[in-house]
């Protein structure tokens, strides 16, 4: 809780027990130091609602739900209806209270993003190796990046070869070979040895640069939209103020009725009219919503965001980490005629025991773990390419099909989804290792649900286009973008959007680093909180806290009936009042039915939105 909220939670508290006190004081002391005493603690509870006022009408805006709140609470203190006045403010506190904490958990700054940008870079310079800050190296600089380090800048490569991992741009978990001549961006780790490359662009220009601004600039559009009730104010304040003055004045003047009976019926009429039913359920609405998604693993980072997931009408996903598990695992053995499936496997997983590689691991794990069924000599790994060893006195390989060209091993070509190892003994091909990311078991449900909704589905991901088909073929996903950089997914998103019908909303849904940018773009981000990198969590809108997509299934049917619970708890505010409002006129209401149409209208909202709190029933 921030320093706000806890001061507005200390003001709660501490006029809850000067009321009390001043309650039970209240016989023995004198009326005006009563009064005095009632009006010192409507101060303390009113007093940032009086100080918003001002600053509202400072800038020209008179009518809003703070004058409102002010009016009809003194006029309850003219009619020496105390508790009432005080209460009214109590209630409202409490729900700006409540609308506050839920709000807190908006997105936090884009600083994990940052850490992909480095501050200097080693430069070659007449002078040898010296580290320079990145706005001062000029386009054609050649830098120097050891093992373990992160691309500073894009560049072509100058060295042989490099092994990078490119999963926080791309996203995707396979480290990739560069070789000499290719442009490498910046934010990737290297992962092989010390390497040289020449700059192609400026820093500010940079991939990790582009996407930080992608973030910034988005998060800038999703300025928050003005609340409901504050437009609805701007009419209904006025009105009832006029309303109010007119039954106070027009009688007595016209008719010569008395003067106090009328105007006891227009701050009747002003007690009605306090908004508290609408102001409090609203955000109660919200913030109970909130809480039942939080207790089933969907956290919301602000209302506005329940009432656009509730519209949502096309859903964009990333694909590794997201539809799929991010887990590489062995899928299928094919063999040569003079090797078994079992035999090629324990080869493989022996051979593959010597690194670390997530792909080499999995080769290990499909062999159950077994390693140590055949003994290997001279052992080599090589970045990009795979292992070489001696079995029995004679060569064996395993790698990429480069490493086979390399030995002049004829493979056969594999055309599944998916990475493939060759396996390669005495100068012949023995088998191929299918390697595929699996779908996760919530997809199927999550694209069933779309598809009975009606909303669009789409695919965008920086893995090749085999793997990408594959898995929307699988899922029956409409559209399909392969190959796609940070800028091309919101390059993709933006169009979409640009796209939409009116009251249609675009969401989308990632896990990785390189998905900020885009979960920052779309009316709804998503990211997974159980799987995703930091950034993407506070790029987000949303967050599932554990990585199964049918939370997508529970948070917009919940969302719906949030917004269902709002609509019904405000058409029966107005109703309520409207009602007891033309009664008040008429003279058939007295100050307990006014504390009704105000005080037990607000209860009763307020019980039929925190049910959503304890609800079991929505459907996912």
């Amino acid at each position: 809780m921030n320093q706000k909220n806890k001061k507005r939670l200390g003001l709660i508290l501490a006029t809850i027990v000067l009321l009390v006190a001043v309650i039970f004081i209240e016989p023995h002391v004198s009326a005006p130091i009563s009064f005095i005493l009632y009006f010192l603690v409507y101060l303390l509870i009113s007093f940032d609602i009086f100080q918003g006022a001002f600053k509202h009408i400072a800038k020209g805006e008179w009518f809003d739900e703070n004058l409102l709140m002010i009016v009809a609470t003194l006029g309850a203190f003219l009619i020496k209806e105390y508790h009432e006045g005080i209460m009214v403010m109590l209630l409202f506190q409490i729900g700006e209270l409540l609308q506050s904490l839920a709000l807190n958990k908006s997105r936090q700054s884009i600083h994990h993003l940052l850490d992909l940008q480095e501050d200097t870079a080693r430069v070659k310079t007449e002078n040898g190796w010296q580290e320079v800050p990145l706005e001062k190296i000029a386009i054609g600089s050649t830098l120097q990046v050891k093992a373990g380090e992160r691309i500073p800048i894009d560049g072509v490569l100058l060295s042989e070869q490099a092994v990078v991992d490119t999963s926080a741009v791309t996203g995707e978990a396979l480290a990739r070979t560069y070789h000499q001549g290719e442009e490498i961006s910046s934010g990737t780790l290297n992962e092989s040895y010390t390497i040289e490359l020449k700059t192609t662009i400026l820093s500010e220009n940079s991939t990790t640069s582009k996407m930080i601004e992608l973030v910034q600039n988005a998060q800038a559009k999703k300025a928050r939209s003005e609340q409901f009730i504050r437009k609805f104010a701007k009419v209904y304040t006025p009105i009832v103020l006029a309303v109010a003055l007119l039954v106070g004045i027009i009688p007595p003047l016209v008719f010569h009725f008395p003067w106090q009976e009328w105007i006891y019926r227009a701050l009747i009429f002003l007690v009605i009219s306090c908004p508290c039913a609408l102001v409090i359920s609203v955000p109660l609405s919200f913030f109970a919503g909130i809480g039942a998604g939080s207790k089933n693993g969907v956290l919301f980072k602000g209302s506005q965001y329940i009432e656009q997931l509730a519209t949502v009408k096309h859903v964009i996903c990333d694909k590794t980490g997201t539809i799929t598990t991010g887990k590489f695992t062995v899928k299928e053995v094919y063999t040569s005629e003079t090797c078994t499936k079992e035999e090629a496997l324990a080869l493989s997983a022996g051979l593959e025991a010597y690194s670390n590689h997530p792909i080499a691991q999995s080769i290990v794990e499909a062999n159950q773990g077994k390693t140590d069924e055949y003994t290997f000599e001279n052992v080599q790994e090589i970045a990009g390419y795979g292992l070489s060893a001696f079995y029995n006195g004679k060569p064996i390989f395993i790698g990429n099909e480069d490493w086979m060209t390399q030995q002049k091993i004829l493979v056969p070509q594999i055309k599944e989804a998916g990475t493939i190892v060759y396996l390669a003994y005495d100068g012949l091909y023995q088998a191929a290792i299918l390697i595929g990311d699996t779908i996760k078991k919530s997809a199927y449900g999550f694209f069933s649900y779309l598809k009975e909704e009606n909303i669009d589905s789409a695919l965008v991901t920086g893995d090749r286009a085999e793997s990408a088909e594959s898995v929307a073929r699988t899922l029956n996903i409409r559209t399909v973008k392969a190959n796609c950089l940070p800028t091309d997914k919101v390059d993709y998103v933006e169009q979409v959007l640009r796209n939409e019908k009116e009251g249609e909303a675009t969401a989308f849904i990632g896990d990785g680093m390189n998905d900020a940018p885009v979960i920052a773009t779309a009316d709804v981000g998503i990211s997974l909180g159980g799987v995703s990198s930091q950034a993407a969590i506070d790029a987000a809108d949303v967050v599932f806290m554990d990585n199964d997509l049918t939370k997508f299934n529970f948070a917009q049917q919940l969302s719906r009936k949030i917004m269902k619970t709002v609509k019904i708890n405000i058409v029966f505010a107005l109703v309520i009042k409207v009602l007891f409002l033309l009664l008040s006129t008429l003279g058939l209401v007295s100050m307990e039915g006014a504390i009704f149409a105000d005080v037990g209208v607000t209860i009763l909202t307020i019980l039929y939105a925190s049910r959503l709190l304890y609800d079991k029933h929505v459907k996912e």
